[in-house]
């Protein structure tokens, strides 16, 4: 989340205001404070209203943040606190479980080896053994085991906070969105420079005084869009305080707009698209003793030092007494398996994991038949065995005791919620760790129908090609490990697709990073709450249905905003060359165009922002489309402009000319700004929209009609042509409705209109 320095320089430090400032400097300098004064104002004015809604829009989000802030399990005076990294120092003693993210570098105290994943910090996805000794960074996670840490260095001090932002692997991306804007504000800034080469030229061939020839840059340097910037900026932090209220928190500031551009969905199943609730279902012993597998059971369940949710259901159902252990291999996602060796012969080493990781090393083969009609209840099942001994690389001489069989409740929002994904046009890939069975019966308990399902195995005997054609034709994956999980993603979103991934779990990390959009659930692991771009706060993936509605909505006020701008600067455009080259002189004064892009653009901009439809827009439409819109309308504006200009020209003083220009200008961008907020057929537009537009004009006419028009450099017109002027916009907007309905612009060149 930004900072308050952040959200001042992003909005104060652009190129374009930092270029403003310094015109408006110089203009003081040479004599003319006044101009300098009112065009730095209305930037000055932007900029205020878009730290204002930013830094609200942040208030509100840090409240909700704090609910799923990581916290440290810091031992003190004996008992265990739950801790935020502020206030870890060093010397504390923390205890790291599967699923934490450290917060403070640290070093390991025993008793237990674990394995951590410092991919945020070498940008290496391999697990990283750490035993007695061996030293933790803050910005890893723990992937598995259980273990002691004393924090060595906290806050600042960390390597992590000394790193520079560059040199970090996990990055923040941009959105489509994000890159139409930064193209466009290129693409005008090259204009507005070749502008200011042929007008300085100009002045200096026509030894046109120093102060005019700075007016005339801060005019074409006003050109360029920076207010789509704070649009965007304001349009994202609203929507983050709206979609907030929902049940979503956003932690990455485009991560709306993105979640508009998604059209695969990856979800995990367990925590998902089930409820984190699972619970004992049934044992099936193989060849033995009902209650002596069921002891078993029960004592390794409590004999776990680190708690998932298969154990704490084992416990629940069969709750015992630990029993002293002397070796442990910690469970791992990339395993699949864990074990204890007790001290109790009578016990020995006990081993649960799926059977599929396990069948390699068992004394005896399973009934494969038992299992699949097992897993396809729905059920998912793992095996329970007793081995000689267990190392991390395998159990030895493992002998099956029973099959152990949990459930798990499908949410109530899941098949709704992936029908309304599906009219969307959003494909749903279910990849999960469970078995295809499992997977399967699930699957068509969330209402999926046609069910497809390919396995982890599957995924690596696939080179890249191949598995993009396998992950398109696949509707879910089954015994998929992290790094499969990710490299199913990677696969979509190379063969083109905009990939959301859904998870709770430590070994979801590396899907979430490498997809375009990473979601992750409150109740899971800090870990995948740290590297989301949101959060589902009540853990229900419906929530994603009102935040996708706010995609569309900040996509259809960007549409528009886009619209205003760039119908502005080709009009500003055209009669800057037009003036320049036929009368020898310049449309607007910088007053005079301060008040112009403050009235038709600055505040209309925010306006269209926030109060935007949620109605999908067409492709194209942030796109070519925009050329549809802008050149019919920006050329005729330009067309007119410059007649009511002519009309003025054989005045003493440009002021006249400049004033009726002007007034045109902004009666057109007004009704351009009404026009851009219809929200139906019947060409009625919203009423805040309509408030929106009549201020602007009347706030503009209050400031012709009085003294302080002297003050923006506006000459006195009579009241009838300035309603001349007001009966031509509304003329010229009927008229620009025309030719977009009549696809003008396709039709003038030759090419098709498209959809």
């Amino acid at each position: 989340m930004r900072t308050y320095r952040d959200i001042l320089r992003e909005n104060v430090l652009t190129f374009v205001n930092v270029a403003i400032f310094a015109l408006g400097l110089a203009l003081a300098l040479l004599g003319d404070p006044g101009a300098a004064l009112v065009s730095v104002g209305v930037v000055a004015v932007n900029v205020v209203v878009g730290v204002a809604q930013e830094a609200r829009a942040k208030v509100v989000l840090e409240r909700i943040a704090l609910l799923v802030r990581p916290a440290a399990r810091v031992v003190r005076d004996g008992r265990e606190t739950a801790v935020g990294a502020a206030d870890l120092r060093a010397g504390d003693v923390v205890r790291v479980v599967a699923g934490d993210q450290i917060l403070a570098d640290a070093v390991v105290r025993g008793p237990e080896p674990i394995e951590v994943d410092e991919s945020l910090l070498s940008g290496e996805s391999a697990p990283v053994a750490k035993a007695a000794g061996d030293e933790l960074l803050a910005g890893s996670f723990c992937l598995s085991g259980a273990t002691l840490s004393e924090v060595v260095r906290a806050g600042e001090a960390t390597l992590v906070s000394r790193m520079t932002a560059g040199a970090r692997a996990f990055r923040r991306t941009t959105t489509p969105l994000q890159r139409r804007v930064d193209t466009i504000i290129r693409g005008v800034l090259i204009v507005a420079l070749s502008l200011t080469v042929v007008v300085v030229g100009s002045a200096l061939v026509e030894r046109t005084p120093l102060v005019t020839s700075v007016g005339m840059a801060m005019v074409i340097a006003g050109l360029v869009p920076n207010g789509l910037l704070l649009a965007a900026a304001a349009a994202y932090a609203m929507s983050a305080v709206r979609v907030a209220r929902r049940g979503v928190l956003v932690q990455q500031a485009n991560a709306i707009d993105s979640l508009s551009y998604v059209d695969v969905l990856c979800a995990d199943k367990t925590g998902t698209l089930t409820t984190s609730r699972t619970r004992l279902e049934r044992l099936v012993p193989l060849g033995g003793d009902a209650e002596l597998l069921s002891t078993r059971l029960a004592t390794f369940a409590a004999s776990v030092r680190v708690l998932d949710r298969a154990v704490a259901a084992l416990r629940e159902a069969g709750p015992a007494s630990p029993s002293p252990t002397t070796a442990a291999v910690p469970f791992s996602a990339a395993r699949g398996w864990s074990a204890l060796t007790f001290a109790d012969p009578a016990l020995g080493t006990l081993v649960l994991g799926a059977p599929e990781r396990l069948r390699a090393h068992l004394a005896a083969p399973l009934d494969e038949a038992a299992l699949e009609r097992l897993a396809g209840e729905g059920l998912r099942v793992l095996l329970f065995g007793r081995a000689r001994s267990a190392t991390e690389a395998a159990p030895e001489g493992l002998e099956p005791l029973g099959l152990v069989c949990l459930s798990e409740e499908l949410r109530a929002d899941a098949a709704a919620t992936l029908a309304r994904f599906a009219e969307a046009g959003i494909a749903l890939k279910i990849v999960s760790g469970d078995h295809p069975s499992t997977v399967r019966a699930i699957a068509a308990a969330a209402g999926l129908a046609g069910v497809t399902v390919a396995t982890g195995a599957q995924v690596d005997a696939c080179d890249d090609d191949a598995l993009a054609t396998l992950a398109a034709a696949t509707t879910a994956f089954a015994r998929a490990g992290p790094e499969q999980k990710a490299r199913i993603v990677r696969a979509l979103r190379a063969s083109g697709r905009y990939v959301a991934m859904v998870g709770d779990g430590v070994n979801d990390v590396l899907a979430l990073k490498a997809a375009d959009l990473g979601i992750a659930m409150r109740s899971g692991a800090s870990s995948t709450r740290a590297v989301a771009d949101m959060v589902l706060l009540t853990d229900e993936i419906g929530a994603l249905l009102p935040a996708s509605e706010e995609g569309r909505r900040i996509l259809r006020g960007m549409r528009d905003i886009f619209r205003i701008f760039l119908t502005r600067v080709l009009y500003a455009t055209l009669l800057i060359v037009a003036v320049s080259t036929i009368e020898g002189a310049f449309p607007f004064t910088p007053k005079q165009n301060a008040l112009l892009t403050l009235l038709s653009v600055g505040i209309p901009s925010l306006g269209l922002a926030a109060w935007a439809g949620a109605r999908p827009i067409r492709p194209d439409d942030l796109g070519a489309g925009l050329a549809r819109v802008v050149v019919p309308a920006g050329w005729t504006v330009a067309l007119l402009a410059f007649g009511a200009y002519l009309v003025h020209a054989g005045d003493a003083t440009p002021a006249a000319a400049q004033t009726a220009l002007t007034t045109l200008a902004v009666f057109c961008g007004v009704l351009l700004y009404a026009d851009a907020s219809l929200r139906d057929g019947r060409g009625r537009p919203d009423a805040r929209h309509a408030a929106v537009g009549t201020a602007m004009v009347a706030a503009y006419l209050a400031i012709l009609a009085s003294p302080a028009a002297a003050a923006f450099d506006l000459a006195p017109l009579p009241a009838g042509e300035v309603a001349l002027l007001a009966a031509v916009a509304v003329a010229w907007i009927a008229v620009v409705r025309w030719l977009w309905r009549r696809r003008a612009l396709e039709a003038a060149l030759g090419v098709s209109g498209g959809a």
